[in-house]
C-alpha cells in the first residue's frame, strides 16, 4: 500500500494546499520508524512545521549512517525500499513542508 502525503488548509474546510510528486509505501515503514521523522502514516494531522526539523534530521542521518539502515532495505537492487529512494521522499516531504509550514498533512 502506498500513501500520498498532501497539506491542507488548517481551516475548517480543509482545502487542499499542495502535495508531494512521489507516494510513500509501506516498505519504508521500518526504515522511517527507525529514524527520528518515524513513519510517514503517523504525520497525519500534525502541521507541516512540526515535521521539517525531525524530516530534515532524518536525511542528515541516512547521509551520515546509511550502513546502519541497509537492515531495512527490501530490494535495493530496485530501489524498493532504498535508502536512496527513501531520502528522495523526506526531500519530497521536506520541501512541501517548508513551502506550507502552517498548514495541516494529510496522507491517504
Amino acid at each position: 500500500m502506498s500513501y500520498w502525503i498532501s497539506v491542507v488548509s488548517p481551516d475548517w474546510k480543509h482545502h487542499e494546499t499542495g502535495s508531494m510528486n512521489m507516494s510513500c509505501s509501506w516498505n519504508y515503514s521500518n526504515m522511517m520508524s527507525a529514524l527520528p521523522c518515524g513513519w510517514a502514516y503517523e504525520w497525519q494531522g500534525k502541521k507541516a512545521i512540526d515535521m521539517i526539523n525531525p524530516v530534515y534530521a532524518s536525511i542528515v542521518e541516512l547521509n551520515a549512517n546509511p550502513e546502519k539502515y541497509k537492515k531495512y532495505e527490501i530490494k535495493p537492487e530496485h530501489d524498493l525500499g532504498s535508502i536512496k529512494i527513501c531520502k528522495e521522499i523526506l526531500q519530497d516531504a521536506l520541501n512541501l513542508f517548508q513551502k506550507h509550514p502552517d498548514d495541516i498533512i494529510r496522507v491517504e
